[in-house]
């Protein structure tokens, strides 16, 4: 019973019953209807990682969809790249608002069919912002990529990376690839991108190199191992970009410039990392402690 002293159960204890009568009676279909902490539906899988979690607990990725809200600002433009079936498109969609806009990108053919089946739900709504969705991977050049299937794709579905043709692997997809400079063409300012893409990072920002050069997008959450020399990291420092560790509490999350994170036993996952080029705005975001995103209706 240890799960229980975790955030999504205690700030929100009525989780705690759905969850027990979840564990008992556990759904046998793969399309379930949930209700997410900010009061939005969404449709899940609850066979896969993404769905089980969301099931059990209401949220998945509970830091990052705080870390979103809070780096979020109305009327503004943010990009879920690699937006599985919308979660955190969700959240971006609430904190800009109806003034703002989302694009959401997702490469692979079923998952992209429930995101847009989410987002369909979503449109319309009071509060929410314009959202767009897009069957593309993000990349390093226009055209057409594999998306390569893992074999244990079927129990995570956002395990799925772009490869050579031919890897061994479970299914290949071919699928279009575009450019962040080719998506934010028409676009003055980004104020937040999300950033899962499964080791593709530095192709994504290279990308999209102009715009980092000229600090057109805020702040970018992405994950990283932080192994010595992460490709990553350098890239955005070579733009001027400072890059900060989220870590879990259970009163919030806390940042840690990477220069100073030491992962410890704690830290049993790949961290996500918040890139900023303006760390004194982000550093305010983040003074004070709670969860917002779940006090959000």
């Amino acid at each position: 019973m240890q799960w229980f002293n975790k955030a999504p159960y205690v700030y929100r204890p009525a989780q705690v019953l759905r969850r027990m009568g979840r564990c008992l009676c556990p759904p046998s279909s793969a399309v379930v209807n949930a209700t997410l902490p900010w009061g939005m539906p969404i449709t899940i899988d609850p066979r896969e990682t993404i769905g089980r979690t969301i099931w059990h607990a209401g949220v998945h990725d509970l830091d990052v969809c705080e870390a979103l809200y809070r780096l979020a600002d109305p009327d503004e433009v943010a990009l879920d790249i690699g937006a599985n079936i919308g979660q955190m498109t969700c959240v971006l969609a609430l904190r800009v608002g109806g003034a703002g806009r989302v694009l959401a990108f997702e490469p692979h053919p079923v998952v992209f069919q429930r995101l847009s089946a989410n987002l369909a739900r979503w449109r319309n709504q009071p509060g929410v912002a314009t959202l767009e969705a897009f069957p593309w991977a993000v990349s390093d050049a226009p055209g057409e990529v594999s998306l390569i299937e893992s074999a244990d794709f079927a129990h995570n579905q956002g395990t799925a990376t772009l490869g050579a043709s031919g890897i061994n692997s479970a299914k290949e997809h071919r699928v279009r690839a575009a450019t962040l400079a080719e998506i934010c063409r028409d676009i003055e300012r980004v104020g937040v991108v999300k950033m899962d893409v499964e080791g593709h990072e530095v192709r994504v920002l290279h990308g999209g190199a102009e715009l980092l050069r000229q600090h057109r997008i805020r702040s970018v959450i992405f994950e990283d191992d932080l192994a010595a020399g992460s490709k990553t990291v350098a890239v955005f420092q070579q733009y001027g970009y400072e890059v900060f560790v989220l870590e879990w509490r259970f009163g919030g999350v806390r940042l840690h410039p990477v220069r100073e994170w030491r992962p410890t036993l704690a830290h049993g996952t790949v961290p996500s990392c918040v890139a900023t080029c303006d760390p004194q705005d982000t550093l305010r975001r983040f003074a004070t402690t709670g969860w917002q995103v779940l006090a959000h209706r």
